[in-house]
Order: structure tokens, then sequence, then C-alpha cells
């Protein structure tokens, strides 16, 4: 990753990492490193934009369509897992307020 540090966004890397760099701060194109240089211990890709990880410390998880409260509180990496190995999905329930025609529906 040195070799290349010119496509990539080092920026959020602790400032006495060797790689930090704010060369390519926010610049677009860039790769980012999501977990910031923290080894990923295990990923769970389920399709595009839903999937989890694993770090000693962190759960990262994201789910398209899915509220940030129900992703948060009710979803752990071991949901994504279930999913992956059993084929076993998991539904909760999310409230959401949203517009049709400048009307809102709850």
């Amino acid at each position: 990753m040195g070799e290349n540090l010119n496509i990539y966004d080092t920026s959020d890397y602790p400032q006495d990492h060797a790689l930090y760099s704010e060369k390519n701060k926010k610049r677009i194109g860039c790769f980012k490193d999501e977990m910031n240089s923290k080894p990923i211990i295990e990923f769970v890709g389920l399709r595009a934009k839903m999937y989890s990880m694993l770090t000693p410390d962190s759960e990262k998880k994201t789910a398209k369509g899915v509220s940030k409260v129900v992703i948060q509180q009710k979803l752990k990496h071991s949901n994504y897992l279930q999913c992956l190995k059993e084929n076993k999905s998991t539904k909760e329930n999310m409230i959401l307020i949203k517009s049709e025609n400048h009307d809102f529906i709850l």
C-alpha cells in the first residue's frame, strides 16, 4: 500500500501512523480504508450495500433501506453470518415517515 499511496486517502489514520497523509484527503476517486487501519477479523457480504465487518473492538454494519436504529439496535454480525451460512433471514419492524405527492405517510 505504501508504494501506491497516491491512490489512497489515509487522512483518517492516526497521525502517528506510518501511512498517514493528508495529500488525498476527501479526494474523489481515491480508495479509503473504512476501518482506519484496524484489522478486520471477519467480513460477511450478503449483497451490494449490505455487509458486516467485525474488528477486535467493534462491528461495522450496513444495510441499504433499513433504518439506522434497526441496524444499531437489532442487527448483529451474527445475523449476517447466520443468513450467509444457514440461509436464515431476519425480519424487524420499522416505522417510517415518508412523502408521496407531498402527502406525509406514516
